[in-house]
């Protein structure tokens, strides 16, 4: 099993370096999208000067619809990067929009499902901890079963548990596999700081972002290996 991960974890980093150019060029545009607040400061501050009395109440209203356009925005992210996920890995390269006007539709089961799914772990955390890690499993491919099926809720959170029933320790081995990855690096880090000093922090800065990429490519994969298992009673 864990060859088989290891070899799922090579095969996300390959479908990375087939579209590392697209997925830049889509973390880009959303980046620059959350720069706008600073922006819209700085020209504020150059065109109104020290003028308190004025400035004041347009920072207020400006920073409160900017606020809530951004929150919501943020919630259309969460099944924009699952949309650009299963693109890739189907070697596709949609248009930024097209991806954006499905991630709208799909927003609010997706984050449903998520803040269903988070509240139930969170509460197994709570109790006793380990019903929390064992719910952690059993709904960890929630999010990836509504896009992929349509189900939201409490039904994509079954629908999950059922995909791993008879395969929870084998599930659990494919998704530790990532934050043993982060625990080994956060060590080899440490160990090597006083070595290496500025140049190991940007080195190690850098293969932690490049995991933190592949990491949802390898879990979407994932998700594939355990839905195409013919189902256990």
């Amino acid at each position: 099993m864990l060859t088989e991960a290891w070899l799922l974890l090579k095969q996300s980093f390959e479908i990375f370096k087939k579209h590392w150019k697209y997925l830049f060029s889509i973390y880009l545009r959303i980046f620059l999208f959350f720069l706008i607040p600073f922006f819209v400061t700085l020209a504020l501050s150059l065109f109104f000067g020290s003028n308190r009395e004025l400035v004041g109440p347009i920072y207020y209203i400006l920073g409160s619809v900017m606020m809530i356009f951004m929150l919501i925005f943020g919630l259309i992210l969460v099944p924009f990067y699952l949309l650009v996920t299963k693109s890739i890995i189907a070697d596709q390269e949609p248009s930024f929009r097209e991806l954006f006007s499905q991630s709208k539709k799909l927003a609010p089961s997706v984050v449903w499902t998520g803040f269903v799914q988070g509240a139930c772990v969170l509460g197994g955390l709570i109790l006793f901890v380990v019903p929390g890690l064992i719910l952690a499993v059993w709904f960890a491919f929630s999010q990836y079963i509504v896009v992929e099926n349509g189900v939201s809720g409490f039904k994509a959170l079954q629908k999950s548990k059922v995909l791993l029933r008879g395969r929870f320790w084998e599930a659990a081995l494919f998704l530790s596999l990532l934050t043993l990855m982060t625990l080994l690096l956060s060590f080899l880090q440490s160990a090597f700081q006083k070595y290496g000093g500025l140049p190991v922090t940007i080195v190690f800065y850098l293969v932690s972002v490049l995991i933190s990429i592949v990491s949802p490519i390898y879990m979407y994969l994932v998700y594939r290996r355990f839905a195409s298992l013919p189902a256990k009673t």
